[in-house]
């Protein structure tokens, strides 16, 4: 039995709105969830990759405002040089980094941003004061 005919995974649509011919359509898929008593009841989940409420979004701030940080404490501590090539070590791996999160999405798990981002600032770290 496929996916599609399983009563219990059931997509439904609802129309958010309809301004100026164009339809703002909502898809959340509906489980039956059964607890340690033996009684079921719906849960609802809706994952959005797009907006302020993304996993990628949550703590974006933060992480700006610690990248910033290690960008200048490398160019206080150890020069110009340092701090070009903390930002450019932390772009390839920040590429990986998406990577990675794009094969977990593709997975159809929720990936976690901040596991790539101290990765990725831990070795962008340790490149730097290897080369100094």
């Amino acid at each position: 039995m496929s996916d599609y005919d399983d009563p219990k995974n059931v997509v439904d649509a609802e129309v958010i709105s309809d301004v100026s011919g164009y339809r703002q359509t909502k898809y959340s898929r509906t489980e039956s969830s059964w607890t340690g008593s033996g009684q079921g009841g719906p849960r609802v989940t809706y994952f959005s990759m797009v907006g302020p409420s993304s996993p990628g979004h949550q703590g974006m701030p933060v992480a700006t405002i610690i990248t910033l940080g290690l960008i200048f404490g490398c160019l206080f501590q150890w020069g110009f040089l340092a701090a070009l090539g903390f930002v450019f070590f932390y772009i390839i791996c920040s590429a990986v980094g998406i990577y990675c999160n794009l094969q977990t999405v593709l997975r159809g798990r929720v990936p976690n941003p901040w596991i790539s981002r101290l990765c990725a600032w831990g070795v962008s770290l340790m490149l730097v004061s290897w080369l100094v």
